[in-house]
């Protein structure tokens, strides 16, 4: 909020609620794939590898009980339970999986006018979830839709301000829930993860150890020595980079911190902070803000 503010777009009063509500949702769904990504450098070199051991056992074990349920390959809004109840299960997953979780589980927080989408960009091969109101006019859009990418690094944002999300021609939607729709696709997904569970936590290590096997720890080896790995990304950011730079810019020169106080100020107050506490929250906010802010 504080980066819009400074850039003199500050975020509308209507949005805020559904800011904080989708960040919660990111939050959540990155507890729950608590083991990392499985695709990204950083992750796979912290976990040595077991993020990645972990998305594919929870590829697997989706797979599985997909196919015992009969669900169509192509029926993508009954399998996101399955993805979102796998990747929750062994706690890590790719960009689809924590676009899956964040669909289904964020659908508990949508108001009546809203859905939550499965969005993709083929072109850059990423995937990650959208709140929308799909009744708003067009040309209001990209500042009503709300990013929520748990994949990347950051919180949630507007889709104006997105890396991914910002250049809206060519993103197509695989699937949409609404909190009616939202509400079986959760039920589903808890079914799913309480079978797993049962088994106990030997079952879920001995899934993860199988995906381990010599072929891929040598194959882990080779990644070791190389930057980045074969086929993995390197740790992308949420928000748009000319934004990104813009706001930091501002941040840091010194004859605009009067200003930005001010505008920090502000934003605490919307936040519903006491009067008497917007002064010390103000510092709190402007430094959490640079924080946030990618270094490139």
């Amino acid at each position: 909020m504080l980066g819009r503010a400074v850039d003199g777009r500050p975020v509308a009063a209507s949005e805020i609620s559904r800011l904080r509500l989708a960040n919660a949702s990111v939050n959540e769904t990155r507890q729950l794939l608590k083991h990392g990504r499985g695709n990204v450098d950083v992750d796979v070199q912290a976990t040595h590898n077991e993020s990645t051991w972990r998305t594919k056992a929870a590829r697997t074990f989706r797979l599985e009980r997909e196919r015992k349920a009969k669900v169509p390959w192509n029926a993508f809004a009954q399998r996101a339970p399955y993805s979102a109840a796998a990747a929750s299960v062994f706690g890590a997953g790719n960009c689809g999986e924590h676009t899956s979780t964040t669909s289904v589980y964020h659908s508990r927080r949508l108001a009546p006018d809203e859905e939550v989408h499965y969005v993709s960009d083929p072109a850059a091969g990423h995937a990650w979830a959208e709140g929308r109101v799909p009744h708003a006019p067009t040309a209001e859009q990209p500042e009503r839709t709300v990013v929520m990418d748990a994949w990347a690094a950051g919180p949630a944002v507007l889709a104006s301000d997105g890396r991914f999300a910002k250049r809206r021609d060519g993103l197509e939607t695989t699937l949409h829930f609404n909190a009616e729709t939202g509400r079986d696709a959760r039920m589903t997904a808890n079914d799913l993860v309480l079978e797993a569970r049962s088994a106990g936590p030997a079952e879920i290590a001995r899934r993860v150890q199988s995906e381990a096997g010599p072929t891929a720890r040598f194959a882990a080896f080779i990644d070791s020595v190389l930057p980045s790995g074969v086929g993995h990304w390197r740790e992308q950011h949420v928000l748009d980079g000319n934004f990104s730079q813009r706001v930091k810019g501002k941040l840091a020169a010194p004859a605009d911190r009067p200003q930005i106080r001010g505008l920090a100020v502000r934003v605490a107050e919307q936040l519903g902070v006491p009067p008497q506490q917007r002064s010390a929250e103000a510092q709190r906010i402007i430094e959490a803000a640079y924080a946030m802010l990618p270094d490139w």
